[in-house]
């Protein structure tokens, strides 16, 4: 490579023997090695896997040399991991699309986003691949999501009938594991990073019909990589049909203006060479936090499995211990005349000689020292401690020593302890939610046809398709967590209580029959409630932005001057530029909200707009 070039920068024909490079020299950094046994370790402990492959959680295997230990593991590390994804997903979602302005085009944009983000996250299963990704943050301190344009996805699509169908396109979600995520190690944060190769395992048999040019490279290609991850081995004893396919991106830089996406495979053949077609790399990660100084992430499952070791040893030896000495040995003197079927076959008679001062007694060796029961509890709180939770929030509550009051406190005090990974896992939703919308708006030509809202809301969106110009002045999106309050039965009972009563002489209460009573301790949701008053608000919103134009529309008829005065009488305004007014209108809403159109000093000068 030309030392005064940037690699990255090289024509296609030579970038693929970098971008390999890069791999390998990845694959040998001393830190990445390290972070390999780490990754290999909290697999196997999570999943209850032993250093030989067997799964040891689901049987009791037999160690020593005379296969005189019960080797038994107990995996409380996986269980506090989903006590505490638990916490983290559970919380319903609240999606916040932001545009440019809050005009009442803008307004309908965020509504149409919002309901697209909704479908995604649940018709086409998004929040499956981000519960995912935050699950192998936990226990691998990294999870990734990568989101691509699959122009070969979606419905078909004529524009006319008759027509040959062609796709319309779709955005696809792809969980990639930290080990699969290639990077600069000497960077000092994950942000610092300018490039990412993302290692993915395709068939080699729709990489040949995709790229027929490379078809006969890309049949050739093996299997093996030149480091193995957690699940597979370094020899060729997997898939003959998966092969490791990488994704190269860079940002936008001073170097590289245009940014720069390319496919190439181990081999250095590069399938696909272009410019970064997207606005940011759509590779997006969580961490349960951060190395410092590194561009890795960091868990405190690490921290747990060495206590989790001591006491899969604990307990071991307990089982091993009262399952080799459970059947009682009796102990009798050398030459006393007491035969064994005495003793055997239940309840009988013994005889023991006349005078003699021994008598059989079982021999106690089952006894295991009460301290080892003590330390075994000790570990478990520790390991609890260490992950930032409390057996309150894993279903042992201490009723008995704590008060109802202490245990809420307990409870919040977890919930606490998880809100910064939950801030990174907000974070982390917010931008896929933000990289969805974009590719949409800059790939989705075709119109796609979505259940967007329901019956109630049908009005703000006219068409039951969308193109990427529907959503054209969404900039950014914001995620809230739901109402916590709404997410328990007694929750729900106490809201729609509070909702019963009114909140003040003009306020009456938003529930007011039973059935909208049973909705809410059903479900929770509040929108059928407020269904009512937030369409008349946009609506007031749009009639506002058409009594400010009202002034200016062209649809208003000239009138002649005064015949005394000389001066132009006020301007006369047609039915067709202002908004209609019907009987039902909430007119004390209307009046107060339509006098923010004079809230302002240039439309007080205006007397069109006054007249308006």
């Amino acid at each position: 490579m030309p030392a005064d070039q940037y690699w990255a920068a090289l024509p296609t024909d030579d970038i693929g023997e970098q971008l390999q490079a890069k791999v390998d020299a990845y694959n040998s950094d001393s830190l990445i090695t390290t972070f390999g046994q780490r990754w290999n370790r909290s697999y196997q402990y999570y999943y209850g896997i032993d250093p030989s492959g067997i799964h040891a959680t689901s049987q009791v295997l037999r160690g020593g040399e005379a296969g005189e230990l019960a080797e038994i593991r107990v995996n409380h590390s996986r269980s506090l991991v989903n006590t505490l994804l638990n916490l983290i997903v559970a919380p319903k979602l609240v999606w916040q699309p932001k545009a440019v302005n809050i005009d009442y085009d803008s307004v309908r944009e965020c509504n149409l986003a919002a309901a697209i983000l909704e479908y995604y996250w649940f018709e086409k299963q998004v929040s499956r691949h981000a519960v995912a990704a935050i699950e192998e943050a936990l226990v691998f301190a990294e999870g990734f999501v990568l989101a691509e344009w699959d122009a070969s996805a979606g419905d078909d699509y004529a524009a006319e009938p008759g027509d040959a169908a062609t796709k319309t396109g779709d955005v696809r979600f792809t969980n990639v594991s930290t080990w699969d995520v290639i990077r600069d190690p000497h960077k000092r944060s994950w942000d610092a990073c300018d490039w990412v190769i993302v290692r993915l395992w395709r068939n080699r048999w729709d990489l040949a019909s995709k790229y027929p040019d490379q078809a006969a490279d890309i049949l050739k290609a093996s299997e093996t990589n030149t480091r193995s991850d957690v699940r597979r081995a370094d020899t060729n004893d997997g898939s003959e049909d998966d092969i490791p396919c990488f994704y190269f991106f860079h940002k936008r830089t001073a170097a590289i203006p245009s940014g720069r996406e390319s496919v190439f495979l181990n081999t250095g053949t590069v399938l696909e060479d272009n410019e970064l077609s997207y606005e940011t790399i759509p590779l997006y990660r969580v961490s349960a936090g951060e190395m410092v100084g590194t561009p890795f992430g960091y868990t405190s499952y690490a921290d747990i499995l060495g206590v989790q070791e001591v006491m899969d040893a604990l307990h071991t030896a307990i089982a091993s211990n009262q399952t080799t000495l459970a059947t009682q040995c009796i102990v009798v003197e050398e030459g006393t005349d007491v035969d064994p079927q005495q003793i055997a076959g239940g309840m009988k008679v013994i005889y023991i000689p006349a005078g003699s001062t021994t008598r059989p007694e079982a021999l106690q060796l089952l006894r295991t020292p009460a301290e080892v029961f003590s330390h075994l509890q000790n570990l478990k709180k520790e390991q609890e401690l260490l992950f930032g939770l409390n057996s309150v929030v894993r279903g042992e509550p201490q009723s008995g020593e704590l008060s109802g009051s202490a245990l809420a406190l307990l409870q919040s005090q977890a919930l606490q302890q998880s809100s910064t990974i939950q801030a990174n896992y907000l974070r982390f939703v917010e931008g896929l939610g933000s990289c969805l919308l974009s590719i949409i708006k800059s790939r989705a030509s075709i119109p796609k046809k979505i259940a967007i809202v329901g019956k109630n809301s049908q009005f703000l969106v006219t068409d039951a398709e969308y193109t990427g110009k529907s959503i054209e002045r969404i900039r950014k999106v914001q995620v809230e967590i739901g109402n916590p309050l709404s997410q328990t039965s007694a929750g729900r009972i106490e809201l729609a209580k509070m909702l019963m009563t009114p909140m003040g002489p003009d306020v009456p209460p938003l529930i007011k029959s039973t059935e909208q009573f049973l909705q809410v301790l059903q479900t929770g949701r509040l929108e059928p409630l407020t269904q009512s008053i937030s369409t008349e608000l946009l609506l007031i919103k749009s009639e506002n932005e058409q009594l400010s134009r009202a002034a200016f529309a062209p649809q208003m008829q000239p009138a002649l001057p005064d015949p005394v005065t000389g001066m132009p009488p006020p301007p006369q305004l047609t039915e067709e530029s202002l908004p209609p007014v019907l009987l039902l209108d909430d007119h004390k809403l209307h009046m107060r909200e339509h006098r923010s159109v004079l809230a302002n000093p240039e439309a007080r000068r205006n007397p069109a707009v006054a007249r308006a």
